[in-house]
């Protein structure tokens, strides 16, 4: 819900591209499972999803951020007008929710220190329409 709030909700105008990918880590995650969190985002048109149960987006986009890919719940923040090649750019600005060391400690949020980031983040980079 913190996308929702300190993103969508906070920048209802905001000419933004918000990329949702969901990925199998527990044993109830599923393209099933996608679907229905889908749902919390599909009336915003801003936001795109998509399942990857073969885990290539994590690899693709924490390489050189998190010491053990795979990873969940990150959150990546990209320049706007940045040219994706190959492989993506590195973020101009990221956090995670990783728990074990598995992520950096001082980019590691949750709850309202979370939302308050996201909309930190994402107030540096908007372009409004």
């Amino acid at each position: 819900m913190s996308v929702r709030k300190g993103i969508l909700e906070r920048f209802p105008d905001a000419r933004i591209d918000i990329e949702i990918v969901w990925v199998d880590i527990l044993p109830m995650d599923d393209a099933a499972a996608a679907q229905e969190a889908a749902k919390l985002f599909a009336s915003d048109a801003r936001v795109s999803q998509f399942h990857d149960p073969a885990l290539v987006t994590s690899g693709a986009f924490v390489d050189g951020l998190i010491a053990h890919p795979p990873a969940w719940d990150m959150y990546l923040f990209f320049a706007p007008g940045e040219t994706w090649r190959s492989a993506p750019p590195r973020p101009v600005d990221w956090m995670h929710q990783l728990s074990g060391g598995r992520g950096p400690r001082k980019r590691f949020r949750t709850g309202d220190d979370l939302t308050r980031s996201l909309e930190a983040s994402a107030a540096a980079l908007i372009v409004e329409k």
